[in-house]
């Protein structure tokens, strides 16, 4: 199912290193950022952005300096600190409109408890820590929604997500967009080991027509794993 070249070797470099442990299948799999710009994202093309796992809006940023016909961004972002920090980034944000939203992106509206940390690694938690422990870490119940609710089937061009492992059921609730609008794809493909398979598989039954390519970003361990999808 994928598109090209560097992303069988991609694919097959992950599994050897998931399988033996040995760094060097990473250092052997690495993707040029410049190129996954230029190549798949194609920046020029994008109008409306839907960022799903926002933080503090610093992917909305890069996203406008290399996007420059982009006018509308939806940003969800459900830890209350980097919310803020996100809400205050779109009111001074000046070269696009910047919709902040404080919801986890899920495949209903539903409350969920998240682990909350006011970085990156805030996360959604499923019995209590998952087994995980974090350090200095608080759970709180917040409000998830889905992006086909939220959108209400207002276009976009490309999405985004990296919700830290809810990427399947935030990919479930923005069914509709993508069947609608088939918008380019960014889906992060590390942060559970199994949506290496499931992720792909769950996007090509939905939306049959989109081209699947797997770029990876020098991060060790196996981080910043991107499925991106293109119609």
């Amino acid at each position: 199912m994928l598109a090209d070249e560097e992303s069988q070797m991609i694919f097959r470099n992950i599994l050897e290193y998931k399988i033996s442990g040995k760094i060097e299948y990473l250092k052997d799999a690495i993707s040029d950022e410049q190129k996954v710009n230029d190549e798949i994202i194609c920046p020029k093309d994008i109008h409306a952005y839907a960022d799903l796992g926002a933080y503090n809006g610093d992917t909305v940023r890069r996203m406008l300096d290399i996007a420059k016909n982009l006018k509308t961004v939806y940003a969800m972002e459900p830890d209350i600190r980097n919310y803020k920090k996100l809400q205050k980034y779109a009111e001074e944000e000046k070269r696009a409109t910047v919709y902040a939203y404080p919801f986890a992106a899920w495949n209903k509206r539903e409350t969920l408890t998240f682990r909350v940390q006011g970085n990156r690694n805030s996360t959604l938690s499923q019995n209590g820590t998952d087994g995980i422990p974090v350090v200095q870490s608080k759970e709180r119940i917040v409000a998830a929604e889905s992006v086909d609710a939220i959108l209400r089937e207002k276009p976009v061009d490309y999405m985004k997500f990296d919700v830290e492992g809810a990427e399947l059921q935030a990919l479930e609730g923005s069914a509709n967009t993508i069947k609608t609008y088939y918008p380019r794809l960014l889906v992060s493909l590390y942060h559970r080991s199994e949506d290496l398979f499931a992720l792909p598989l769950l996007i090509h039954e939905m939306a049959p027509r989109y081209r699947f390519y797997l770029r990876r970003f020098p991060y060790v361990p196996a981080w910043d794993i991107n499925l991106y999808c293109v119609p």
